[in-house]
């Protein structure tokens, strides 16, 4: 990787712990300042735009029900790369595993995400 893929790398993959870990914990007040307002976000359901905080509450409950219905307790994203996509954008690709006390709850699957730099804070605008 370049200095710069590195660095995207590295930004990509602490704002995908740190919302997923909010979401893990059940954390809301720790997951929306992970997000850009508005953004869009590929759920269980299929693309929402999410415009309020209201309607980010309403996705992160969905997703966390989601997760409760097929058993998984811990959702982990691991990035396979990143770039930046300018100075304010970075595009990233990464695996998403959904796992319980017994081991994977279904198979992995990838997932693509745009953050953006928003009040000197990278949050997601695309997940």
């Amino acid at each position: 990787m370049t200095q710069p893929d590195d660095l995207a790398f590295k930004i990509y993959q602490a704002i995908r712990d740190g919302s997923g870990d909010a979401l893990n914990l059940g954390a809301f007040d720790r997951y929306h300042p992970f997000f850009q307002m508005p953004s869009f976000i590929e759920t269980f359901e299929g693309r929402e735009t999410i415009g309020t905080l209201e309607a980010l509450r309403l996705t992160f409950d969905k997703v966390a029900q989601g997760l409760r219905d097929i058993s998984a307790t811990r959702m982990v994203r691991v990035c396979s790369v990143a770039q930046f996509g300018g100075p304010e954008a970075i595009r990233g690709v990464h695996d998403t595993r959904l796992v319980n006390d017994k081991g994977q709850v279904i198979e992995a699957y990838s997932g693509m995400c745009t953050l953006r730099l928003s009040d000197a804070q990278w949050r997601v605008g695309l997940s």
